[in-house]
C-alpha cells in the first residue's frame, strides 16, 4: 500500500492550509497513520467524520484542525489523498484537546517500514497520482 495525492488535493491543501507540495508530501503518511479516526474521536466529532466518511464513501482522518479525506484506488494498491477541509468551528476545540504521548509523536506505526519520507531525492510529484477512478469532492 503506498499513499499518493491527486492534483485537487494538493490545490486545496494550498488554497485551505497554506501548504506547499513538498509539505503534504512530507506530512501525508502522519496524516494517514496518526491522525484521528471516527472511531477513536469523542462522540461529537465523530457524528462529523462519520457523516463525512459515509457520503464519500471513503477514509477520513482528522489532524490538526482540518479533515483528510482518503479513498481507495480500485485499480491499484494505492490510496489517495482526495481533499482537504477545515473543521467546523464548533468542533475544533475537541481536536485540540487530543493529546500525543512523548512515545508515539514522532514515530510510525512498524507497519510503515521507510519511516519518514526521506528528503533525499525530493520531487514536487513524486506522490501525485490522478486514476480516473477517484470521485472528486468539492
Amino acid at each position: 500500500m503506498s499513499l499518493c495525492i491527486t492534483e485537487h488535493a494538493r490545490q486545496r491543501a494550498n488554497e485551505r492550509l497554506g501548504w506547499s507540495m513538498r509539505t503534504l508530501d512530507r506530512m501525508l503518511e502522519r496524516i494517514f497513520h496518526f491522525g484521528l479516526a471516527p472511531e477513536k474521536a469523542p462522540a461529537r466529532l465523530a457524528r462529523f467524520l462519520t457523516h463525512l466518511q459515509d457520503g464519500a464513501g471513503a477514509t477520513v482522518r482528522a489532524y490538526g484542525q482540518h479533515v483528510f479525506i482518503f479513498q481507495h484506488v480500485e485499480d491499484h494498491a494505492d490510496i489517495a489523498l482526495v481533499t482537504v477541509y477545515l473543521v467546523q468551528t464548533n468542533l475544533r476545540s475537541l481536536l485540540r484537546k487530543r493529546t500525543f504521548t512523548s512515545a508515539n509523536t514522532n514515530r510510525f506505526p512498524s507497519s510503515t517500514p521507510t519511516g519518514v519520507p526521506s528528503r533525499e531525492g525530493w520531487a514536487p510529484n513524486n506522490r501525485s497520482c490522478e486514476p480516473e477512478s477517484i470521485p472528486v469532492a468539492a
